[in-house]
């Protein structure tokens, strides 16, 4: 069954009232790519964070900076997975814990202060809804839709994965490049 085929069998009436759950059962693989990553991710990070707390850290303030970002980052997951599927909003609360576990991930890799990530958590969470609001306006200009239900109906939210994904890599190129070369 093709995605158009589909969206064609669902009114307009259902397609409103659709979870993300919904739309997520409802799409072929290579549409659900982004989940396969967030869960490696995840994963990924939680090993992280065992290694980073059964190793002597250098100080205390530097072993504080991470425990409140795997606190933060933990509570945000427990939080999306308990209320965050049921609504639209899903798909760019969970691009935020993404990037966010990512974030960790880098930091921890590149050696970085984790202070770095109390500046990365807004800065993200600020470029996914204003991407996502302007894929959905463009979504609404193109199909010639009512502005009013850019947060009443699923639109385009589940796009431009790829998009988030090369801006959220850019910008931790770029904290690094800015903190190797110009130090603090």
């Amino acid at each position: 069954m093709k995605k158009t085929d589909k969206k064609d069998n669902i009114s307009k009436k259902k397609l409103k009232k659709l979870s993300y759950t919904d739309i997520i059962l409802g799409n072929p693989l290579e549409d659900v790519i982004e989940i396969f990553l967030y869960i490696a991710v995840f994963l990924y990070g939680i090993f992280i964070g065992i290694k980073i707390f059964n190793s002597e850290l250098n100080n205390f303030s530097n072993q504080l900076h991470w425990i409140i970002n795997y606190a933060l980052t933990g509570i945000m997951t427990l939080i999306l997975w308990k209320k965050s599927f049921k609504t639209i909003w899903a798909m760019p609360a969970l691009r935020i814990n993404m990037f966010m576990w990512i974030s960790l991930i880098f930091l921890f890799h590149s050696e970085l202060a984790p202070w770095h990530f109390f500046y990365i958590l807004p800065v993200t969470t600020i470029y996914v809804f204003f991407i996502g609001h302007n894929i959905d306006m463009s979504f609404i200009k193109k199909n010639r839709l009512n502005p009013a239900l850019l947060t009443k109906e699923v639109l385009a939210k589940q796009q431009g994965f790829y998009l988030y994904l090369i801006i959220h890599i850019l910008f931790l190129t770029s904290i690094y490049f800015i903190s190797n070369n110009f130090p603090f």
